[in-house]
């Protein structure tokens, strides 16, 4: 017996169009800044604990402040 392929999936254009990835360009743009802003104040703040110095508790917090803040803008850019 001789398969054929099933040609209805090119009958049908709109199958195939893929959504637009941004839905809502506000909060795209405010997930790249958080991510840009997370990307530059954690490499920052390491300068600033090795030049000055400051209590040790600090770090941990911030680290984890950013990373959740690079979560955040993540989510927020891959919304739909």
């Amino acid at each position: 017996m001789i398969q054929t392929a099933d040609v209805s999936d090119v009958r049908n254009p709109q199958k195939h169009r893929f959504p637009s990835p941004v839905h809502n360009p506000m909060l795209h743009h405010l997930g790249i800044a958080l991510q840009i802003g997370a990307m530059t104040f954690l490499p920052l703040l390491i300068i600033y604990q090795l030049n000055f110095g400051f209590q040790l508790v600090v770090m941990p917090v911030c680290t984890i402040v950013g990373i959740i803040a690079f979560a955040l803008g993540t989510r927020l850019r891959e919304k739909e």
